[in-house]
């Protein structure tokens, strides 16, 4: 039935053979289907720039009328109009979307994109939270390539052995088994500025050589913590045994809603992980017969063919999913900051309304009232704030700011400082109740924002104006956007004919 159909695979970095969305899912789905188009955003975005990448996406999705799309969304790399417009153009699609990070990024992100989409694949336990949102077509998918992944008879050479990349706990983990003097081989992309590890990286490795080197390790390691402090279900429990290899890794209580506890073995901590390294280094038919018991499971319950096959038989389009844009439209009321200085006014003016945004010398998103009005609606908070771009007529959007991440990492005097009233959106009771305070913030005075507001990760206005901070400040929650236009100018052999880099040194003279 499969193999009369067409999908186009449109992944973020889906033409990287080194990374999971390719290993995972565009090689099983290759085998499902007569026709697979391949789309690489993350190409298309750094070569020609946003707005080509987006205009060569429509017009793809316009000439193949796909009967499925595979996404992968990342951030702000596909404009809400594009994912729109997609059912508009090609409306028997069935619009899938993979998201990643929900443990940590559900309430900031997928729960505005997943309204776009028939059907959202979940990697992690948080159906529940699309139930509760009305959010249809959840699906939790977790499993492995078996085609990719598979026994290869090889020597055992490597004590111990990591493929990925490093965020500040592995290189904690790795460092201290290193500095017990242990053999430990490192694999995978971002470990070459670590001078600390140069006689143990060997650089990255490909699809090919992948499950080789697993083979060829005696203790594979997993780490279950991510760049944010949060745990995840990884991948490599699912990898490494479908490899009839032995795994150890981080601790998590969810590995075991998937295994028993004879068939994966896990560390708490660094005292832990090193009395089971040497235990199980010298103990070859224990791991041995771990290994078998994780393989039978794997490859009985978790081969991700299969699992892709039932999917997309049993996935439809939803005919009745359409977004109602207006729904919150008599609810709303933007008001000037002129409008603020008599209370009178507002309590007149306000009087039918739910919501209050701030109107400020900011551009915004058609759309900024109704995403800010549903993350209200469903957090129950009382503020909600969203990201924004810095822009400039001769730049176009050259910084983007990150509230949720500005929210993680910058202290609570800067993070205010960072914080334009045309984000925000206030639930009428709090506003009315505190509006002083919310004078006060405007004027930079004083702080706003604490556990009383939900973040909204889609940039939905522009400013003009950069943050009065100063530059690590800026840079621990905001990327620069005029990087990936001087990259795609520079590909395009345009950077030395284009007024881009001059306008771009002219801004930084006036902005310090």
């Amino acid at each position: 039935m499969l193999k009369d159909k067409k999908i186009l695979f449109a992944t973020w970095g889906s033409e990287r053979k080194d990374d999971a969305p390719y290993q995972n899912w565009y090689l099983p789905i290759k085998d499902i289907f007569s026709k697979v188009v391949v789309f690489d955003p993350s190409k298309e975005y750094f070569r020609y720039g946003k707005d080509v990448m987006n205009n060569k996406f429509l017009n793809l999705v316009e000439k193949e009328k796909p009967d499925y799309l595979f996404m992968l969304l990342m951030y702000d790399e596909f404009y809400l109009e594009t994912l729109y417009n997609v059912r508009k153009i090609s409306p028997n699609t069935i619009m899938v979307n993979l998201f990643s990070d929900d443990d940590w990024r559900y309430e900031e992100f997928s729960r505005y994109y997943g309204l776009f989409f028939d059907h959202s694949i979940i990697q992690h336990d948080v159906a529940k939270k699309y139930d509760n949102d009305g959010i249809k077509g959840v699906n939790f998918i977790v499993g492995v390539n078996s085609s990719l992944f598979k026994p290869i008879k090889a020597k055992k050479k490597y004590d111990i052995s990591f493929y990925g990349r490093p965020n500040p706990s592995r290189v904690d983990y790795l460092s201290f088994l290193v500095k017990k003097g242990l053999d430990v081989h490192i694999w995978g992309d971002g470990w070459g500025k670590y001078d600390f590890f140069a006689k143990n990286y060997h650089g990255k490795l490909d699809a090919g050589n992948l499950p080789r080197v697993i083979s060829e390790s005696k203790i594979n390691l997993g780490f279950t913590l991510g760049s944010y402090g949060q745990k995840q279900t990884k991948g490599k429990p699912f990898e490494i045994p479908a490899c009839k290899s032995f795994l150890l890794i981080e601790h998590f209580d969810r590995y075991f809603d998937f295994f028993k506890k004879d068939e994966l073995i896990t560390f708490e901590n660094k005292e832990d992980l090193l009395e089971k390294i040497k235990y199980y280094l010298k103990n070859e038919k224990q791991r041995e017969k771990i290994v078998n018991k994780a393989y039978q499971k794997v490859i009985k319950h978790y081969d991700q063919k299969v699992l892709l096959e039932n999917f997309f038989t049993k996935s439809k389009a939803d005919k009745s999913k359409g977004i109602n844009f207006n729904q919150h439209d008599k609810e709303i009321i933007n008001l000037k900051i002129e409008d603020l200085e008599d209370s009178t006014k507002i309590l007149n003016l306000t009087k039918d309304k739910k919501y209050i945004s701030i109107i400020e010398d900011s551009k915004v998103h058609p759309l900024k009232n109704y995403f800010q009005a549903r993350s209200l609606d469903l957090s129950g908070k009382d503020i909600s704030c969203c990201d924004y771009y810095v822009s400039s007529s001769s730049l176009g959007n050259y910084i983007l700011f990150k509230t949720g991440l500005a929210n993680k990492k910058v202290d609570i005097n800067n993070f205010h400082k960072m914080i334009f009233s045309s984000q925000l959106m206030f639930r009428k009771t709090y506003f009315v109740n505190n509006l002083s305070k919310i004078k006060s913030f405007i004027a930079k005075k004083t702080s706003l924002i604490e556990n009383n507001a939900v973040f909204v990760s889609i940039p939905l206005i522009q400013t003009s104006k950069l943050p009065d901070v100063d530059f690590e400040t800026l840079s621990k929650s905001t990327q620069v956007k005029f990087i990936d236009k001087l990259y795609s100018l520079y590909y395009q052999n345009k950077l030395l004919f284009s007024l881009y880099p001059y306008s771009l040194m002219i801004k930084s003279i006036k902005n310090n």
